[in-house]
């Protein structure tokens, strides 16, 4: 959907130097069901002063009774520079595919401003992003549908992230996305993730969360909102 949930527990500034996250959660069923649903991902980071480079990674696939079902892979790269304690400026490239929207693959490249709403506190945090990015996706060819092919375009990028540390062990984080086409308002993607984290030991999290996605102008055969559940553990570096 070009949009994903990108954001970290922590409320203010990441830690000097390099960090990351890694992320694995998987289910499956034998005898009567034959079934397995893996998920891999990572966040790598660099922080040194006002800027912040990041790389996500993250990988999905599954299968039903012999047949694949899930198949979807995603890359994400952005360098922030903040320029005041409530503003900073973002710049972002992207590539993912997903078999099963037809996605056989999605690039793009775009830019904005973050705002900081209100003063943080120890316990929560608010934050408001704006700006565009310049897309091209690519659709499967499937028989008896006609709409194949590249499509090049320009699109708004507004976001919304509430974080909310609820104990010295847990926190939650929700982030809205809205992204209209410039040349048509009627073609828009909304985004709702949703995340609880509890700490296990230092390093270790439990991860649960759920992403809720809706393209108002899907490809042909493709149900206009998808909706996701996931477990998994975390480690943090």
């Amino acid at each position: 959907m070009a949009i994903v949930n990108m954001e970290g527990l922590h409320l203010g500034s990441p830690a000097p130097g390099f960090s990351g996250e890694l992320e694995f959660s998987g289910t499956g069923a034998s005898g009567n069901t034959e079934k397995y649903d893996l998920a891999a991902g990572t966040r790598l980071q660099w922080h040194q002063q006002k800027t912040t480079d990041f790389l996500l990674l993250d990988y999905r696939y599954g299968r039903v009774a012999g047949d694949t079902n899930t198949d979807k892979s995603f890359a994400h790269f952005r360098h922030i520079y903040e320029t005041g304690p409530n503003l900073a400026w973002e710049v972002f490239v992207q590539a993912e595919q997903n078999e099963f929207t037809r996605m056989e693959f999605r690039g793009l490249g775009g830019a904005g401003a973050r705002f900081g709403l209100g003063d943080k506190s120890p316990a929560s945090a608010r934050y408001l992003g704006v700006g565009a990015f310049y897309v091209s996706e690519t659709l499967t060819k499937v028989p008896g549908l006609t709409d194949d092919g590249t499509e090049r375009l320009w699109r708004a990028n507004a976001y919304f992230v509430i974080k909310y540390k609820i104990s010295d062990h847990a926190g939650f984080v929700s982030s809205t996305y809205y992204q209209p086409s410039l040349k048509d308002s009627g073609d828009y993607r909304l985004l709702e993730t949703a995340s609880l984290a509890v700490e296990i030991t230092g390093k270790l999290l439990l991860k649960l969360s759920i992403e809720i996605v809706h393209d108002n102008e899907p490809p042909q055969a493709v149900e206009s909102t998808d909706t996701s559940y996931r477990t998994g553990i975390s480690y943090i570096f």
